[in-house]
């Protein structure tokens, strides 16, 4: 089964942001050198680049490519190959994101989910979006989709059916069976 997300990667967002802002300290701080224009044009094209790859990731978007033993999670630039026996735990959330407006633009409430995979080596959180835009006369309006329709929702119920065959995890009796595991 192969699932799409558009998962963000804050490292990029991160790297972006710091090596533009040291680019600017820099060409401030040391404007009389002629080393600062050269570090000042390295750390602007190094935050061009983390700023593309961005976008191009949330285009693009993330692949969940769940095998029989075996999920692959595709990102742009990079893949991680995961055995179900490495899985110990999994978790998803949803958690709301407020979007400020601007001067042109209403601020709404963005609905996202989150999916937390615990390893034996560490962990790996992955998000999607789980918010419908519903385009009204010359307004939006933004809805929260059924966890059904979510496809990280999806994975996240097929790599937990993949551990209670392959791990042997026991599903409590509770209200929520999506609650806990194990």
């Amino acid at each position: 089964m192969k699932f799409k997300i558009k998962h963000e990667n804050p490292a990029t967002i991160i790297v972006c942001f710091v090596s533009i802002i040291l680019a600017f300290l820099i060409l401030f701080i040391f404007s009389s050198w002629d080393i600062a224009l050269f570090i000042w044009i390295g750390g602007m094209g190094v935050g061009s680049i983390a700023a593309a790859i961005y976008f191009i990731e949330q285009l693009v978007g993330t692949a969940i490519i769940i095998n029989d033993r075996t999920i692959i999670i595709k990102h742009l630039i990079r893949r991680k190959k995961i055995s179900v026996q490495e899985i110990c735990d999994i978790d998803i959330e949803k958690y709301k994101r407020y979007r400020s407006g601007g001067r042109y633009r209403r601020s709404y409430t963005e609905y996202r989910m989150r999916m937390t995979i615990n390893l034996l080596s560490g962990k790996l959180v992955l998000t999607d979006k789980a918010t419908a835009v519903r385009s009204r006369f010359l307004s939006y309006e933004y809805e929260e989709i059924p966890d059904e329709e979510v496809n990280l929702h999806k994975a996240y119920l097929a790599i937990r059916q993949r551990c209670i065959k392959y791990n042997n995890w026991q599903v409590s009796e509770t209200e929520n069976p999506d609650s806990s595991i194990r």
